[in-house]
């Protein structure tokens, strides 16, 4: 696992043994992102692949969140070279890689997110404070999502990848590869399984695992269970639900 490298409060909560808290941003909107890091989450992640957010406009997001000490995560939209080397231009602590199936596409990802010799990124940060090289290999953090049962099949292959630091586990998607209809998928038997071959897997190697949690007893459970870290949300749930508290006392 790559050091842990940042004076945000994702790198600080990790160093003091705890679980960071994320939330996903899919609102395209930087004072959206920065609202989420100034609300307290120790990570913001950018969602560029079922967000309306353009990778254009990435750096502007990383500098919202960065600017009340939370880490950006991004979540690209494939395992494409091009789209992970911009996001990691655009100085992101973490990248969230999904429908990762094989050890050959945890390679790619691993090694386009990290200069020679670790990897083959091209340099050219987009902002001046990230030219050390050195530095930038060790700050980031790689995150192959796995997301079908093929993936878990090959969980602790991935996970002996250089340069992945951890999984973040997709129980959606991942139950819908088992045949398990989607609003059943976060809690059904089979996926809290695959989630625990993967904590498993995860522990013998030392590298870390997110996963999102469906509400606050929910995520409770998988924080006791050892989860590195777990997504509460996205701030498109959040609007909702403090819509819907606010309506409430005015609608029968």
């Amino acid at each position: 696992m790559s050091s842990i490298v940042g004076t945000h409060r994702y790198a600080q909560r990790l160093a003091a043994g705890e679980q960071p808290l994320v939330c996903f941003n899919a609102i395209p909107d930087t004072l959206t992102a920065e609202v989420l890091a100034q609300s307290g989450f120790d990570v913001v992640a950018v969602d560029l692949q079922h967000g309306g957010i353009s990778i254009l406009d990435l750096p502007d997001y990383v500098r919202a969140i960065e600017l009340h000490g939370a880490a950006a995560f991004v979540r690209v939209s494939w395992t494409s070279p091009q789209e992970i080397m911009r996001a990691a231009d655009a100085g992101v602590a973490a990248l969230i890689i999904p429908m990762v199936e094989t050890v050959e596409q945890a390679e790619l990802a691993a090694r386009a997110a990290r200069y020679p010799p670790r990897g083959y990124r091209s340099f050219g940060p987009m902002r001046p404070a990230l030219r050390a090289t050195d530095r930038a290999n060790e700050f980031i953090h790689v995150y192959p999502m796995i997301e079908t049962a093929t993936a878990l099949a090959v969980v602790d292959d991935i996970l002996a990848v250089d340069g992945v630091d951890g999984l973040f586990v997709g129980p959606v998607d991942l139950g819908l590869s088992m045949g398990i209809p989607s609003d059943k998928a976060m809690r059904h038997p089979d996926v809290v399984a695959g989630l625990d071959a993967c904590l498993a897997a995860a522990r013998k190697h030392g590298k870390l695992v997110g996963t999102p949690a469906v509400d606050t007893d929910h995520a409770r459970e998988l924080l006791a269970k050892g989860l590195s870290w777990v997504s509460l949300g996205e701030d498109k749930k959040f609007v909702r639900l403090a819509a819907a508290e606010a309506l409430a006392p005015f609608r029968s």
